[in-house]
């Protein structure tokens, strides 16, 4: 009985950056605090809209920049919710938009792309840009972004996706198929 107690005075209430790092699901080297060799002590964040490539939905959020890491929460925190490591962002635009708004595309390591729009003041979306912009040269630099191919490779959804590219009815290439006989 005594080790119960013991247990319950020893624990204590887990920090923000204990609950955001398990939130977003990072691993216990990513804590909240930890941006990066010469890129600050604390997280980046910042109120951010995102959409997903060929849809019309958008969801209005916060855009959190840990070490490796870009993290997206919506506001209700259970509508959207992802964490994609740097290494898999293949390119990064910046898009013409209206005026007042400042909006990134990225593209992602199998062709997804999201539309990020960046609703904080100027100043406050061009230090997330350039944070950004460091941890990508980052990852690029400790050679990450050469290791998603062969890591890719060992999962088994490369499987499943090599299986649907030859099936144009499950959302493969039609462009690769053979038509059929008499069909030109």
């Amino acid at each position: 009985m005594s080790t119960i107690s013991t247990n319950l005075r020893r624990s204590k209430e887990p920090s923000k950056e204990d609950q955001t790092r398990l939130f977003f699901a990072l691993p216990p080297e990513a804590k909240a605090g930890d941006v990066g060799a010469g890129m600050g002590t604390e997280r980046f964040e910042i109120n951010a809209v995102l959409t997903l490539q060929h849809q019309e939905d958008s969801y209005a959020g916060k855009m959190y920049l840990f070490t490796p890491y870009l993290c997206f929460a919506s506001l209700d925190r259970k509508s959207v919710r992802f964490t994609i490591p740097l290494s898999t962002i293949r390119r990064v635009e910046r898009l013409n938009s209206r005026a007042g708004v400042f909006a990134l595309s990225l593209v992602l390591w199998h062709g997804m792309k999201l539309v990020i729009q960046l609703t904080s003041m100027r100043s406050t979306a061009e230090a997330f840009c350039d944070r950004l912009r460091e941890g990508l040269r980052l990852q690029l630099q400790l050679g990450q972004m050469k290791v998603v191919k062969s890591f890719s490779k060992t999962l088994y959804s490369e499987v499943l996706c090599a299986v649907d590219s030859t099936h144009p009815e499950k959302g493969g290439d039609v462009n690769n198929s053979k038509a059929p006989d008499g069909a030109s």
